[in-house]
């Protein structure tokens, strides 16, 4: 599509409107794509190292305020007070085991993140199945012995018999 100077000029005057800042080129290597630097790369592992450590205290409150929660009685006082205490107790505890395996959860993926997935290439070589042992398997030998016993005999007695004929 063929811009003409008009419309280049009327989006030139609407960024100019709209105060858009143009952006600064980002480093580029040899091949075209965009690499971090290594100051990037430190604070990103600045950055990961203190999620870490946020989500390791909140781990430590959250085991302590579910241990609280065992540990604590409602009141035995009359009324609907110590209904809405108590089940109000009892969402907050049911919301930190929420949290707890979302958390755990959290910190499984965290550890599978560096490790490979698990797949691995095996070659499936092939297996001879045997069929299940049966007494009756037994006389197959023995019948083959038989008529190599009967095929002997008879070679005796034809190569015996010829000699009469010639």
């Amino acid at each position: 599509m063929n811009l003409n100077s008009d419309s280049r000029q009327s989006l030139e005057e609407l960024k100019r409107r709209n105060d858009v800042p143009p952006e600064a080129p980002k480093p580029q290597s040899a091949e075209g794509s965009t690499h971090p630097t290594m100051e990037e790369w430190q604070e990103l592992h600045r950055m990961l190292w203190a999620m870490g450590e946020m989500l390791g205290t909140q781990t430590v409150i959250l085991e302590e305020l579910s241990n609280h929660l065992s540990t604590l009685t409602v009141l035995n006082t009359m009324g609907s007070d110590a209904e809405i205490c108590r089940s109000s107790m009892e969402q907050m505890h049911r919301d930190t085991e929420t949290i707890r395996k979302l958390l755990e959860r959290e910190a499984q993926q965290r550890e599978q993140a560096g490790k490979k997935n698990g797949r691995r290439f095996s070659p499936r070589w092939p297996s001879v199945q045997l069929a299940p042992f049966e007494p009756g398997w037994l006389f197959l030998p023995l019948g083959l012995a038989l008529l190599l016993g009967l095929l002997l005999i008879s070679a005796r007695l034809w190569s015996g018999i010829s000699v009469l004929f010639t």
